[in-house]
């Protein structure tokens, strides 16, 4: 896939790429990759303090009674 960029933009890239020893196409995909993987880790972040928040709601619905797993839910669990 082909992009197409304004003058300006190249130039930077071509600059970073100079300094960097790296391609331009490279400099192009990290300053998109770094961006995407700093909200994926963000995004996971919220989903496990939601389903840890979810996990003590439920607990409080069971009223201090201990969870009891079949052997089937152990191994679902410990496969994770």
């Amino acid at each position: 896939m082909t992009i197409s960029l304004p003058q300006a933009v190249r130039r930077e890239l071509d600059k970073v790429a100079k300094e960097e020893g790296v391609s331009r196409s490279d400099v192009l995909r990290q300053s998109l990759e770094d961006p995407l993987a700093g909200w994926m880790n963000r995004r996971l972040l919220e989903v496990i303090e939601y389903l840890r928040e979810e996990n003590r709601v439920l607990k409080e619905h069971l009223g201090g009674q201990r969870l009891h797993f079949t052997d089937p839910q152990r191994r679902r669990i410990r496969d994770l």
